[in-house]
């Protein structure tokens, strides 16, 4: 009886080493475990067709008005029917399309728009959106954009600001020396933006005549309007600009750097920046891949499918996030 329990508690004493060896043996065997890396991020979908802006609409109460302002006051000339392409014209707006009169018609188109069905003036008045225009300059005394700023204010426009914003040369922001700017607001309260660059900085072409080298939209997001206007509907970011007491600005550029640029502009002020009667028209070598990019990424954007106009020219409509129309036109070959 003594033998066998001695054999027992032998035997199970045996087998706990075994266990305990092999557990032992087990755990200093095993491989360190792995790091977990995580998965590099796919980068964003980027718009490869490139655009450029030809042409921005903004909606007037009274076109004659408008028309008036713009070609007498502002110096740019009324184009005949027929002397601009079809996808300017609007469907149910009465429009009138202006262009510089610099030699070349450098620069965007501007198309005025009045829609018979809205009575309301106010829904055309204070909007959050601006033309930027180059005006002649000679040197730092040349008086043109002094004239041209008084001119606004004696034909229907008005100051912005206590005291107003006439121009005057600026060197902060990185503007270059010399280079005088001033801002008033049209008749119907759009804002106009005019720089004066003196001659000996352009060397490439000689302004004799204003025109729109750039077009601001007002967003309420400044970050997610870039990206959208740079991701999705291709325009290059350049740079962020604080106007102090009045906005902050994202500057946009388009990829080929033709001009007009884009400024995409939130004020300090409360503004209403929902469905605003401005357009954009981007004008792209290659509208269906511009459109399936858009289809893929941002369905939701697209306003009017591509359709062909009777000029062969292809046109279609999506709206960025504030439900401002942009129009993207394939020219006729």
């Amino acid at each position: 009886m003594k033998i066998n329990l001695f054999l027992i508690v032998s035997i199970v004493l045996f087998g706990f080493c075994l266990f305990v060896m092999g557990c032992s043996s087990s755990s200093s065997s095993a491989p360190p475990a792995q790091e977990q890396i995580p998965p590099e991020e796919e980068p964003p979908a980027q718009q490869t067709v490139a655009p450029v802006i030809n042409a921005v609409s903004i909606g007037v109460p009274d076109l004659d008005a408008a028309v008036e302002f713009y070609r007498d006051t502002i110096g740019m000339e009324l184009l005949a029917d027929g002397d601009y392409p079809d996808y300017l014209n609007q469907e149910g707006m009465n429009v009138a399309v202006l262009a510089s009169r610099q030699a070349g018609r450098r620069g965007a188109m501007l198309v005025l728009m009045n829609d018979p069905a809205i009575t309301d003036a106010a829904y055309y008045t204070d909007n959050p959106d601006k033309l930027v225009f180059i005006v002649p300059c000679v040197d730092e005394n040349d008086p043109y954009v002094d004239n041209f700023y008084s001119a606004i204010l004696a034909n229907g426009g008005s100051e912005v600001g206590n005291g107003g914003t006439p121009p005057e040369t600026r060197t902060d922001q990185g503007y270059p020396a010399g280079v005088r700017i001033g801002m008033a607001y049209d008749l119907n309260g759009y804002l106009v933006e005019m720089l004066a660059f003196p001659a000996a900085m352009i060397t490439s072409v000689t302004v004799t005549d204003p025109y729109i080298i750039g077009v601001g939209i007002g967003v309420s997001n400044l970050s997610d309007s870039r990206d959208y206007y740079t991701r999705i509907l291709g325009m290059v970011y350049s740079a962020d600009l604080d106007v102090p007491n009045f906005m902050l600005e994202v500057e946009l550029a388009t990829p080929s750097g033709a001009r007009p640029n884009m400024v995409l502009m939130h004020y300090e002020a409360t503004k209403d920046y929902t469905d605003n009667p401005v357009r954009l028209v981007f004008t792209v070598p290659d509208a269906g891949k511009y459109f399936d990019f858009v289809e893929a990424e941002a369905p939701d954007q697209i306003l009017k499918p591509l359709a062909t106009l009777p000029s062969g020219a292809k046109s279609g409509e999506v709206k960025d996030l504030d439900g401002t129309t942009i129009q993207i036109v394939q020219p006729a070959p």
